[in-house]
């Protein structure tokens, strides 16, 4: 059952509980999340899939191959050194947001953005994983420059709106 926890949602809840915790616990708790997502993530087997059916689409959240496990051990790093660097921050706001957006960064690595390599584009140029990857890659986009929106306007910077977009090949 825990395997269907994404290894990015770790980061993402935990990081939406941080301002219920006491002041004392915020940063070990911080810093602990990182560490238990990337147990998560290295307990997936390689080839793992958790697909998930939206309308007519089929959402890929979590694909475990070779080049996600590099992409994810270095964000994982990256997401654990930043908590350790933020260490004495005492701003909640911005303990959450980065928390969130490392645990977004993580989502989607392993939302199999990792292996659209322009080879593999083309190959699937006219099949309906590339819609597929396309669809994927904008919603992961908007969630996060959503994200990154709240953030900044919580802290009175100015904002430019989001723009999705999907290509799609001309027949």
């Amino acid at each position: 059952m825990i395997e269907l926890l994404p290894p990015g949602l770790i980061l993402i809840a935990g990081a939406l509980l941080t301002p219920a915790l006491p002041a004392r616990l915020r940063n070990p708790w911080l810093v602990l999340l990182p560490v238990l997502s990337m147990i998560q993530f290295w307990n997936l087997p390689l080839g793992f899939e958790l697909n998930v059916e939206f309308f007519d689409y089929t959402l890929e959240l979590v694909r475990v191959d070779r080049l996600s496990r590099v992409f994810g051990t270095v964000f994982h790093i990256a997401a654990f050194l930043s908590a350790i660097y933020a260490y004495r921050e005492s701003d909640r706001d911005q303990q959450v947001a980065a928390s969130v957006y490392a645990g977004s960064a993580i989502a989607g690595v392993f939302a199999g953005l990792a292996s659209a390599t322009p080879s593999t584009m083309y190959e699937s140029w006219l099949t309906v994983e590339y819609a597929s990857r396309a669809f994927r890659l904008s919603l992961v986009s908007a969630i996060s420059d959503a994200i990154k929106m709240v953030a900044d306007a919580t802290h009175g910077s100015q904002v430019e709106p989001a723009t999705v977009s999907v290509s799609r090949p001309k027949m």
